[in-house]
């Protein structure tokens, strides 16, 4: 009652306000009130928001599949970050179906669910304008519905229905919805476009047999980090596979030993996180899954070496160890066979000596015009090490890895720069080397920071890729208020890999790759982000979309025809 009163105290007020005003203008003639809420010129319609055109078609195809009737949870207008939303009551032994549709305008729809404390139990946000989800046994009796707009503006509405346990599946099917998934239970490959075949394209990039652990989906949340152990037998590398399903962005993968230490963490292939890890000594080992944004699911896949190739994986400039694997001497011999022939420069040595626990040594060098690789080796006993490339005070390059670790500096003039180097594990010998590539783009040259991360990704693992064999370098801008968009196309048969790269003062990139009305790849990063798309039955043209999260800066786009 008070609510009212005050209602039509504020109206009253607002009205007398419009009259005064319109007394100045018009020789003391105020306009009538009635003609300001119920006439001319101005008329005020109270209906709600009609859900038929938004939801009724979705509801009658759910009901289909033996739902209950729709119940509309919420409308409204909204624009990019508004929500509406409300609560539901499920009873225990039924499923929860809910999904979220908006107006022609609503580019990205996001759904999140609540139990009643505020905790969140299940969301999918995939980029496109139609979520869904549906929840199952055991769940909270009383739940929170919530439909967010993440790009876009418009009309939105809200739905839900109620649907038997044994019909759930159907209907999440039907509806293209994210169902709740037992924990443990393997990947669906519904869940995991391509899960295999990204598979079988690790295992070739690591060469060696393996014997496979496991796949397991397991739920993972922005709130708390999910842990997988797993034992690895002496003399052999564990490889780590973490998949995230559309709804969970940027993961982070830590590797950890029986004693909580972090020995490593996994590196970015687009959306998916891989990591290898060697040890000379029985131990266990825990791979600590966290999204920076969402809840859902990842799929964990777990190999193991045959006993044998464990030196081979170990001096992979990505490998972490547990203990000492190779010796010095061993190690720079490999180094050079597989990174010699590709460079039609002899390497050079910018200096070695030993390496304390704890301590930095740092080596002067002074870089020629062009991009240089610099390679870090450390011989057992060190377990690995870290390194950092200075110019001046500007930060250009950054890496850790086990035996090795790899940092680029490119420039267009000749210039002084300081390796630091810090090992872990016990004290022991090292090396840096410099390998020198004369041909590389303008673009390269000029943005030096974010040439080192491109070039760092592309190089991860045992590829080697000179700055020449890029087919092309973009320097473009970006902001946390707009996209970068860019035209690619790739021939049939043929594969394509996209890397965007950052510079200083922006962070948070995500480039996604757009065919049509269709997002067919995306890659998420801190500083840099990836995606690798082949052309199997016909040519394939769309479009590249950058983003970034926060600030403003030049980044680097490059295109590798592999």
């Amino acid at each position: 009652m008070r609510k009212s009163l005050r209602w039509f105290l504020g109206l009253g007020f607002c009205m007398a306000a419009a009259g005064c005003s319109a007394a100045k203008n018009q020789g003391n003639k105020p306009v009538e009130p009635s003609n300001l809420i119920l006439g001319l010129p101005l008329e005020v319609d109270v209906s709600p928001i009609d859900p038929e055109p938004l939801l009724g078609a979705v509801a009658e195809r759910v009901m289909s599949e033996g739902a209950s009737e729709l119940h509309v949870v919420a409308t409204g207008a909204a624009a990019e970050g508004d929500r509406v939303g409300g609560f539901v009551q499920v009873k225990p032994d039924m499923c929860l179906v809910s999904y979220a549709r908006g107006s022609k305008g609503v580019e990205d729809l996001d759904i999140l669910v609540f139990d009643d404390e505020g905790a969140s139990l299940m969301a999918d946000q995939t980029l496109g304008a139609a979520p869904g989800v549906v929840l199952c046994p055991p769940h909270a009796e009383r739940m929170y519905l919530l439909a967010r707009v993440a790009s876009g503006q418009g009309v939105i509405a809200l739905g839900a229905h109620a649907v038997k346990p044994e019909r759930a599946q159907a209907v999440a099917i039907h509806l293209g919805a994210r169902m709740t998934q037992e924990e443990g239970r393997g990947p669906q490959q519904s869940a995991w476009p391509g899960l295999e075949e990204r598979v079988e394209r690790r295992r070739s990039d690591l060469g060696g047999k393996w014997l496979e652990l496991g796949r397991a989906a397991r739920p993972v949340s922005q709130r708390a980090p999910t842990y997988v152990s797993t034992s690895l037998p002496a003399a052999t590398c564990l490889d780590v596979m973490v998949i995230p399903n559309e709804e969970v962005r940027g993961l982070q993968v830590n590797l950890q030993d029986e004693q909580g230490m972090v020995i490593g963490r996994a590196i970015e292939q687009g959306e998916d996180r891989v990591a290898l890890v060697c040890s000379p000594v029985d131990t266990t080992i825990s791979v600590e899954v966290r999204p920076l944004r969402g809840h859902g699911m990842a799929a964990v896949v777990l190999s193991r070496s045959e006993a044998g190739t464990e030196k081979e994986l170990a001096a992979l400039p990505d490998a972490r160890r547990v203990g000492s694997m190779l010796p010095l001497p061993e190690l720079a011999q490999r180094t050079e066979a597989a990174l010699g022939p590709h460079y039609s420069v002899k390497k050079k040595l910018v200096g070695r000596g030993p390496l304390q626990i704890g301590a930095t040594v740092s080596h002067r060098h002074r870089l020629a015009a062009g991009c240089t690789r610099l390679d870090i080796l450390a011989g057992a006993p060190l377990t690995s090490v870290r390194a950092s490339l200075w110019s001046s005070d500007i930060l250009w390059s950054r890496a850790e890895g086990g035996e090795q670790a790899t940092v680029f500096g490119c420039t267009d003039r000749p210039a002084d720069v300081e390796v630091e180097v810090e090992g872990q594990g016990g004290p022991g010998q090292h090396l840096v080397e410099a390998r020198w590539a004369a041909e590389a783009s303008p673009q390269l040259l000029a943005n030096p920071v974010a040439a080192a991360r491109l070039l760092g990704r592309l190089n991860a693992g045992a590829n080697v890729v000179l700055p020449s064999m890029l087919q092309d370098v973009r320097d473009v801008e970006v902001n946390q208020d707009s996209r970068h968009t860019l035209p690619y196309s790739i021939a049939q048969g043929t594969c394509q890999t996209m890397v965007v790269a950052l510079n200083p003062l922006a962070s948070g990139v995500t480039l996604w790759l757009k065919e049509g009305q269709e997002i067919v790849e995306r890659g998420h990063g801190g500083e840099v982000a990836s995606v690798r798309r082949c052309a199997q039955d016909r040519p394939l043209r769309g479009e590249a979309h950058v983003t970034v999260s926060a600030g403003q800066s030049r980044a680097l786009v490059g295109i590798l025809n592999r």
